[in-house]
């Protein structure tokens, strides 16, 4: 059913913005998962599994729904599987699942909220402020 789920973006920084893929199924524990992936792997590895090795983005990150996370272009079991598609800062503006962009910095997590027609920054994390976080 389409818009039962909303959706976020897992996004790297651009010379023009940022630019990223879709995870589907945008819930709370998104947040955890992708500062997980920065801390222990670090934010260069984050963007590398998370982006560039699933450019068709998410069904659900690894450790949500399922332990292994759900990409739309490797996972044989999904009925329907995305095309590999870059979504920068105004292609995604104009998908209104779209609500929230995940900013893989090099030093933080930027997060940003649709708001007013444009991205509205909602707050960072820093990495090294994670672990007391948890």
């Amino acid at each position: 059913m389409p818009g039962l789920f909303i959706d976020g973006l897992i996004a790297r920084p651009t010379a023009e913005g940022f630019a990223g893929v879709v995870v589907h199924r945008d819930e709370p524990a998104t947040l955890r998962h992708l500062m997980r992936h920065a801390t222990v792997h670090g934010p260069a590895a984050a963007i590398r599994t998370l982006i560039e090795e699933h450019p068709s983005g998410w069904w659900s990150l690894p450790g949500s729904y399922s332990e292994g996370g759900q990409c739309a272009c490797h996972c044989p079991e999904l009925d329907e599987r995305r095309p590999a598609q870059q979504l920068d800062q105004v292609s995604a503006l104009l998908d209104p699942s779209i609500t929230r962009v995940y900013l893989l910095q090099p030093e933080r997590l930027e997060l940003f909220d649709r708001g007013g027609g444009q991205w509205a920054a909602r707050g960072a994390i820093p990495y090294d402020m994670w672990p007391a976080l948890r």
